[in-house]
């Protein structure tokens, strides 16, 4: 098994790479996420208050790291951004300058069609692709700002409310529209809601689409209007009228009914009629059209005046560009004022309100007239038709229209507002007819029609809904409807953001189990998709997962209910999803962090699948220490892991888990004394990837403090496993990288409060046969109390026979391998000293010794399994008895045949371990041959024994005598078999 690659096995290797690049670029940032996050600690006790506060500063950091980002990209390569806004203002200007019919077929010059970086860096359009991506980022976070603290108001709301509505209790019918306006959106929290929307429509149309300036400069530069696009007026009508009325010596106006002026008096371009009067109406009213030049530069002006009215410029900034542009009339129109008060245009609006984006909601000057009127006007001028769609548009802007301003939208973006400010104006006027009537008379409503934009909608509290589905399938918009910031931004005004991660976490599963099943992302069958596949986020979009995982973990803070089972599942796939990209891109510190705010059962799933690829002994006790101080589980963590990868790789097992066979001796007999040698090389070297997973997976046991039970019955099974499966490798590898000694040292000190090595202690020979009364001392009255002097050293001892007989089957199943090390070992050193018999220099070496030392490590290996080995009573004997049934008869039959092949040409008495053998063998209370008998291998045993006993007869043939004085640890020599006949 591959275990670079999680989530599917394989699926998304093929991205690691650019994942990673990407991951680097945006490192500081994905770092500063999840450090702002770390804040929320489960841990940290908070009351309502305090955690309310605290998660809306997250979402304030949250923005200002996104506006950071934004910032700092935009100084660096400022240029070059300049660059691109001026290409696509000077698109946009030239589709002004054409019909729209030819735009498109225009051809644009180079200077249009591509942008010449500053910079030369061919990285460059990945940078400000990266620079679009995080101000729109930016632009969703303040948007969640927004409707996060309306849609979870503080604790404190209600009182704040009832406050601020006391302050306005005096309102009147007579009072400023303005006054009246901030009340409305006190009073109607759905308004309130709606103008939150707008205004933040129209900061990002500010911050997105580039300055209203380079607009006005594309604009001057495709009309040829010089440094300003209307100083001069309708330049080349004027002169044409002035032409006319040259020809027919005309002091007066131009009458368009005099007899020939609808022939001669004609645009030189298009040759349309031409208006005859210079008046503002004179085109609309006439029916006439301008010269083209003068009908291309007032397409443009009420173009900048429509992007000024989407950005929520302020009447004074708008007054400001007409009067600068000799258009001053324009700002009297979009400001209400009627002519007779242009001398209080300079004091229109009070100081507080010149730069509010509301005073476009009606005329708030001193004489509190009131707007509904005006406001009905603008409707009926959108209506009747206006020189084009941008003058159209604006008029439709101010008068709460949505037919006549669509046109000119040209995104996402500009679709909603036009419909926010629509719903937004209606809600208004009906707010003043019910509230102040007086303002909003009958016959004056009646009169002059307006758009119900609020019935047109629909029910109130799914017209966001509605909205997001239109604008899903509208030819303009439904491509960027697609676009992960869009579907987030959708989902929020919807306020379906828990249906929209719901399907996300939908997607994501169906994603992640495409190829291969995902170990950490179930597939959910049964559950229904909305749309198709193409319509989420995938799972290489980590950016879009980060948002959309932050998001849904500060909604749970405030007590959002994400709900149980396979919706449960499907919602936090996406945090799941953004914690394996924290895996690829190598940011594991933060993963503790993420997985922490899953469901428990969950959480120690991902931990044990991901954490499996740690391998470096710091980073694993940095990752313990993380999980501790997070709350987690660490035990589950581990055993979850455990069991996940036990069952993987039975599942993988081509023949189940039955015994594999075990062979140490070759089939045939190498000499007539020694009998069947051992194999060269009977343990192998390869280790499968399963086998290494295992092991690693043990070893976390490792860095656990105490859990002494859980650590060896977890290392008990690998060793239980790789024998009975044949792995030796593992096992010799397993018993290297995670000794008995080393466990003891490292677990000890948080049981007995100082480390231990175990196995050199006194408490570790004879412990496999205790039994009760040392247990029962541990509790004993003398010992408990505190009366007993010897009571603390008793405890200690009891412990320590306590944590052996624990640790039993461990450190048995351990000795048995280090009896094969120590077997292979035997083996090799023979083979080397053959060898190094042919070179001269290694002569210096004692070779005899090096086989003394080598046969040294085989006698104490071996006679460690040859009383009671795997048959303590405390364990299943049933479930060590197969190990032992094949293992020990084996082990023991190559003992003597190492033995007596040893005794050949060694120390002759090296042959009484076989005499002492047989004797332990045939003893009344000796277990082995239960062992060869169950295992059918009796007669090997005789016939071994037999060849160890002429082993020694042959020595004596020879005239090789031992040392009489030489015996074994029981006094044993070989004087006895000194027979001479």
């Amino acid at each position: 098994m591959d275990t670079r690659s999680l989530l599917a096995d394989g699926q998304y290797e093929d991205a690691l790479h650019p994942l990673r690049a990407a991951a680097e670029r945006v490192g500081r940032e994905v770092e500063k996420f999840a450090e702002n996050l770390d804040r929320l600690n489960p841990l940290n006790q908070r009351d309502a208050s305090s955690t309310y506060h605290s998660v809306i500063g997250l979402v304030k950091s949250y923005q200002d790291i996104s506006l950071d980002a934004v910032e700092r990209l935009r100084k660096r390569y400022d240029k070059d951004l300049k660059a691109r806004l001026t290409e696509r203002m000077s698109r946009r200007a030239q589709a002004v300058c054409f019909d729209e019919k030819n735009a498109q077929s225009q051809s644009l010059s180079a200077n249009d069609s591509r942008v010449s970086y500053a910079n030369g860096d061919t990285t460059t359009s990945t940078v400000l692709e990266d620079l679009e991506n995080w101000q729109m980022e930016a632009d969703t976070w303040i948007l969640f700002g927004l409707l996060l603290e309306f849609q979870y108001p503080p604790p404190n709301y209600g009182k704040v409310k009832g406050d601020m509505l006391s302050a306005l209790a005096n309102i009147t019918q007579y009072s400023s529209e303005h006054v009246i306006w901030e009340k409305f959106l006190i009073d109607d929290d759905m308004a309130r809601e709606r103008h939150l929307i707008l205004k933040w429509l129209e900061s990002t149309a500010d911050t997105s689409e580039g300055d209203v300036d380079i607009l006005v400069q594309q604009l001057e530069n495709k009309t040829n209007a010089g440094k300003s696009l209307c100083s001069q007026g309708w330049m080349h009508t004027k002169a044409a009228i002035k032409h006319e009325k040259r020809l027919r010596s005309w002091p007066q106006a131009v009458d368009p009914m005099s007899p020939g002026i609808s022939t001669s008096h004609r645009s030189s371009d298009t040759s349309d009629g031409l208006v005859t009067q210079l008046d503002p109406d004179a085109a609309t009213r006439q029916g006439l059209a301008l010269e083209t030049q003068d009908y291309f530069s007032e397409k443009a002006v009420w173009m900048v005046c429509w992007e000024m009215l989407r950005r929520g410029k302020s009447w004074e900034t708008i007054r400001e560009w007409c009067q600068d542009n000799l258009e001053g009339w324009r700002a009297i129109i979009l400001r209400g004022t009627r002519p007779s008060d242009e001398h209080l245009i300079s004091k229109l609006v009070d100081p507080v309100d010149e730069k509010s984006p509301d005073a476009f909601l009606g005329s708030f000057s001193r004489k509190n007239r009131s707007g509904v009127l005006w406001r009905r006007v603008c409707y009926a001028s959108a209506k009747a038709g206006g020189m084009n769609k941008y003058e159209r548009a604006v008029f439709g802007t101010l008068g709460g229209d949505i037919d006549s301003v669509e046109p000119v939208c040209q995104n996402w973006d500009d679709h909603l507002f036009v419909h926010y400010n629509s719903l937004l104006l209606t809600q208004f006027d009906d707010y003043l007819r019910q509230n102040f009537p007086r303002r909003a008379p009958q016959t004056l409503t009646q009169k002059f029609a307006s758009l119900d934009s609020v019935q047109l909608h629909g029910e109130a509290k799914s017209v966001g809904q509605r909205l997001m589905s239109r604008l899903k399938v509208h030819p303009t918009t439904r491509e960027e409807a697609r676009q992960p910031m869009k579907m987030i931004q959708s989902a929020l005004i919807a306020k379906s953001f828990g249906d929209f991660v719901y399907q996300q976490g939908l997607a994501l599963s169906i994603f992640a189990n495409e190829r291969t099943k995902s170990k950490i992302i179930p597939p959910l069958p049964g559950e229904v998709l909305d749309g198709t596949l193409e319509s989420y986020i995938r799972p290489q979009d980590y950016n879009s997962l980060r948002v959309i995982a932050h998001m849904l973990l500060i909604y749970i803070d405030l007590g959002f209910e994400i709900g149980e089972g396979r919706r449960r599942v499907a919602i936090e796939n996406v945090l799941v999803a953004y914690i394996d990209f924290l895996r690829l891109a190598g940011k594991w510190t933060m993963i503790p962090l993420y997985a922490s705010k899953l469901s428990a059962d969950r959480r120690h799933l991902v931990l044990g699948r991901l954490l499996i690829d740690v391998t470096d002994n710091a980073e694993r006790s940095q990752q313990m220490r993380l999980m501790k101080g997070l709350g987690i589980d660490v035990v589950a963590v581990l055993n979850m892991q455990f069991k996940m990868v036990m069952s993987d790789c039975k599942s993988r097992e081509k023949d189940g888990f039955k015994m594999a066979p075990f062979e140490l001796l070759e089939n045939r007999q190498s000499s007539a004394v020694s009998g069947r040698a051992l194999r060269d090389s009977f343990m192998g070297d390869d280790i499968s990837d399963d086998d290494e997973i295992l092991i690693r997976s043990f070893e976390w046991y490792l860095f656990l403090d105490g859990y002494w039970v859980e650590t060896f019955l977890a290392g008990s099974s690998l060793y239980k496993r790789f024998l009975r499966l044949g792995h030796l490798a593992a096992a010799v590898d397993l018993a290297n990288r995670a000794p008995f000694p080393a466990i003891s040292l490292t677990k000890t000190r948080a049981i007995l409060g100082k480390s231990i090595d175990l196995s050199k202690a006194k408490e570790a020979q004879g412990v496999d046969d205790s039994s009760g009364p040392a247990e029962e001392a541990l509790h004993s009255e003398p010992l408990a109390g505190s009366h007993s002097k010897n009571a603390p050293k008793l405890r200690e001892r009891v412990h320590r026979q306590l944590l052996l007989r624990q640790s039993k089957t461990f450190r048995e199943l351990e000795s048995v391998v280090a009896a094969l090390v120590a077997m292979q070992n035997w083996t090799f050193t023979k083979k080397s000293i053959k060898i190094e018999s042919y070179d001269p220099e290694n002569l210096k070496e004692n070779p005899k010794k090096r086989l003394r030392d080598s046969l040294d490590s085989v006698i104490s290996s071996v006679e460690a399994l040859l009383r009671g080995w795997l048959l303590d009573p405390f364990n299943e004997i049933s479930s060590l008895q197969e190990i032992r049934n094949i293992y020990l008869p084996e082990i023991i039959l190559a003992y003597i045949s190492v033995l007596t092949e040893a005794g050949s040409y060694m120390r002759h008495n090296i042959l009484l371990h076989c005499m002492s053998l047989s004797t332990l063998i045939a003893a009344e209370n000796s277990d082995l041959m239960e062992c060869f008998t169950a295992a059918g291998r009796v007669s090997e045993l005789v016939e071994a024994f037999a060849l160890s006993s002429k082993a020694i007869l042959h020595a004596n043939e020879h005239g090789t005598r031992s040392n009489a004085k030489s015996t074994l640890g029981d006094g044993e020599t070989m004087d006895i078999w000194q027979v001479k006949l």
